[in-house]
């Protein structure tokens, strides 16, 4: 009993956690992700460590977030709409841009409902370099952080 204040302080500490969604090797891309329990939910592109300085591709896309064949979401991304982050450097990638700073009141994290499966379709009109990476980054109470490895799931998995 003396610790539960311990547990309860523990469990609702927010965790961040970042999950690579998709590498960016075309103009379309498609994936299919687990919405987690979630404060805030950040699309980042993030590139390898070490390439910041070759980085200077410009790019625009829309991304369109789906369940069950219904429009969830959808945002523009683009390099002149974009905000730096180190989020991805313990991830041995180099910095990152946050795609959807600005985009969207109320967040993405409101708007896509936890444990359900969601399609995201990405189409870019000028892509970003081909070793660039989508990543779902997020901010949850610890108790509710899943342990897995990846939020990715094939469509052809039935929802967890």
């Amino acid at each position: 009993m003396a610790f539960d204040w311990f547990i309860r302080a523990r469990d609702n500490h927010l965790d961040t956690s970042e999950h690579k969604l998709i590498d960016c090797t075309n103009r379309t891309l498609s994936v299919h992700f687990v919405m987690q329990p979630a404060k805030s939910f950040t699309l980042l592109l993030g590139y390898p460590a070490g390439t910041r300085s070759a980085f200077t591709n410009q790019f625009k896309g829309q991304v369109e977030f789906w369940a069950d064949n219904v429009r969830v979401a959808s945002l523009i991304v683009e390099s002149d709409d974009v905000q730096d982050a180190n989020w991805l450097n313990h991830r041995g990638m180099g910095d990152a841009h946050i795609l959807n700073w600005s985009s969207h009141k109320p967040g993405l994290a409101s708007l896509l409902k936890p444990r359900r499966i969601y399609e995201m379709k990405v189409e870019f009109s000028q892509p970003p370099p081909t070793n660039s990476s989508l990543w779902a980054h997020f901010l949850q109470r610890h108790a509710d952080v899943d342990r897995q490895s990846t939020i990715i799931r094939s469509h052809l998995y039935p929802p967890p």
